[in-house]
């Protein structure tokens, strides 16, 4: 019961809160997270920073649509620090 407990919470947390936002382009960069560029799926126009730094997160959580909100979270927290300095 513990092992079918422990997925059914990862789905449901999932399902709840990382599947709203897997829009257009998430899939593409959740596909070079897991698998890397390729030219023959339409993810070698996407530039290098954003996967890179998702793989490596992905890797220690396991989830890659996780890691990508990480990331993206913390780059507009950056952001509006870098804006309010500037400001």
């Amino acid at each position: 019961m513990g092992g079918n407990s422990s997925e059914s919470l990862s789905f449901w947390f999932q399902r709840l809160f990382l599947l709203p936002w897997s829009a257009w382009g998430v899939s593409s960069y959740r596909l070079i997270a897991m698998r890397g560029y390729r030219p023959d799926d339409g993810t070698a126009q996407f530039p290098p920073l954003f996967p890179w730094l998702t793989a490596s997160l992905a890797g220690a959580t396991g989830m890659p649509l996780l890691s990508l909100m990480l990331i993206s979270s913390l780059a507009a927290l950056l952001f509006l620090l870098a804006f309010e300095r500037l400001t």
